[in-house]
């Protein structure tokens, strides 16, 4: 096993050029069997091809005493091999909690800072992550169910900037039995063990039960739809990057009306542009102002596509990474600076740059009725119903007809917080979760009842608005202008 695994993995990195002789990489350590394992090979492949190789372990804080364990057992396993290790800790719940992010966001940004922070130190060329085919394949399956596209089909790829993965050709398996022979003892994190996270469901209760009842190599199947559907996207990148270079605006345009970094687009020649390479285009504009966890979704896509097709002028939507976007008559501008004029010569620019002023109004609920919300670009539309279907939560709800006597629509206000069925969160809290950004906050128009909030409406219902079984009910229906902010937004979903 030990001389088909250096093999397999040797062949691996020389197909997709992740090392080259000479080089030198840190490896990303947790201390569990994947890393410990691509830790290892690349040792035994140090000599063969004069690598360096350095060691970095990142102690997030959060397991308390076993996470300093993992950190003492990791700085142990490289002093007796002789392989340079740094080790850095940091607080990253309370570090979440200052920067409004979620856990898992805010350990993933402290880590890779730390991991470029060392390979800046110790000069290497690239950073080596474990990721193996069973993380690749649940990868997959995970933006399969959020209706990616082929961006998302892709998984990981075996290089992503100055970042490389060796073990994608080996599975947790292999690994694990190929740790048993050479006799590395790896750590255990206990909360993988737990369904609690969606990755974690995926792998512990939806995997085995596809390989049990649907296909029994479902993992190998959707790592081969990751490898097939990465040459096609390389062929679709490469036309895209083309059309973006017919598409975008040099010298003073971009930036005539912004401070601040700014990027301009042609309506004409986007619009002249094929389906699949516009949206590709409005994905290699956001790639010039946010990196990957300030990632947009198809819904973000979506809407700046289609406000560029328009032929309206003066419009403005706030996207995730605190970029803004508008419409300057022929083209279409993203800034991450401030907008110093907007020419509308419908008003509808005045109209969107008006919108926070509904912010203190408080709209009546019409029931049965429409209720309009027109500098937040929204309707309502509430009507009596017997029976109930499948709804997305989002643009459409049904909610106890009780609930909504007296009820209005308002933003959100401080101290508000929103009831599920197992307690209570403050409603800022739920953003964050959500992902939902700052500058979008104060534009969800909230259902209100004598309960509670019963909608954030384009997010989701809670509690206050459950029917029960047999009592009369109200479906509620969410209509978004077009090219108006959608407040429909649930970043790292719908994404390509």
């Amino acid at each position: 096993m030990r001389g088909v695994m250096q093999k397999k993995v040797l062949a691996f990195c020389e197909e997709h050029g992740l090392l080259a002789h000479g080089s030198s990489v840190v490896v990303a350590v947790s201390g569990g069997v994947d890393s410990l394992a691509l830790l290892d090979l690349l040792l035994r492949l140090r000599e063969a091809w004069g690598l360096l190789v350095y060691a970095a372990h990142f102690e997030h804080g959060i397991r308390g005493a076993a996470s300093r364990e993992d950190a003492r057992c990791v700085a142990h396993f490289c002093r007796m091999r002789g392989v340079p290790c740094t080790v850095e800790a940091a607080d990253v719940p309370q570090y979440a909690r200052e920067h409004r992010l979620s856990l898992e966001t805010a350990a993933r940004g402290l880590r890779y800072a730390f991991l470029r922070r060392v390979k800046e130190q110790v000069g290497a060329r690239s950073i080596a992550v474990a990721h193996h085919a069973d993380d690749q394949a649940e990868t997959v399956l995970m933006h399969i169910l959020r209706g990616s596209g082929l961006h998302g089909l892709s998984g990981m790829l075996p290089r992503a900037g100055d970042v490389i993965r060796p073990l994608l050709c080996c599975t947790k398996a292999e690994l694990t039995a190929y740790c048993r022979e050479r006799g590395i003892e790896a750590r255990h994190d206990a909360t993988n063990d737990v369904a609690d996270a969606r990755r974690n469901y995926l792998r512990l209760e939806i995997m085995p039960r596809l390989a049990s009842h649907i296909n029994a190599s479902v993992s190998a199947a959707l790592v081969r739809l990751a490898d097939a559907v990465q040459a096609d996207e390389a062929l679709l990148d490469a036309l895209a990057r083309e059309a973006f270079a017919r598409v975008v605006r040099r010298g003073e345009a971009a930036g005539r009306m912004t401070e601040g970094k700014s990027l301009a687009l042609s309506r004409a020649a986007f619009r002249d542009e094929p389906l699949a390479l516009q949206r590709r285009i409005v994905r290699l504009a956001m790639c010039a102002f946010v990196d990957e966890t300030h990632d947009w979704g198809y819904r973000q896509v979506e809407q700046v596509r289609c406000m560029m097709l328009g032929r309206r002028g003066g419009l403005f939507w706030d996207l995730p990474g605190n970029v803004r976007f508008f419409l300057d008559w022929d083209q279409g501008v993203f800034t991450s600076g401030s907008v110093r004029s907007v020419r509308g010569g419908d008003g509808a620019g005045e109209k969107a740059q008006n919108a926070s002023n509904d912010a203190a109004l408080v709209v009546p609920l019409q029931t049965p009725g429409v209720t309009r919300l027109p500098s937040l670009g929204v309707t309502l539309v509430a009507d009596f119903v017997k029976e109930r279907t499948t709804t997305d939560g989002r643009t459409e709800i049904y909610c106890a007809a009780r609930a909504l006597a007296g009820a209005h629509v308002r933003t959100r206000r401080t101290g508000d917080r929103v009831q599920f069925a197992q307690g209570t969160k403050k409603l800022k809290a739920f953003f964050i979760d959500e992902h939902i950004p700052r500058t979008a906050r104060d534009r969800v128009p909230l259902v209100v009842c004598a309960e509670g909030i019963a909608w954030a409406v384009g997010i989701r219902r809670f509690s206050p608005a459950m029917a029960e079984d047999g009592e009369p009910m109200v479906r509620l229906v969410a209509v978004f202008e077009k090219g108006a902010y959608d407040h429909a937004q649930r970043f790292g979903e719908d994404s390509f």
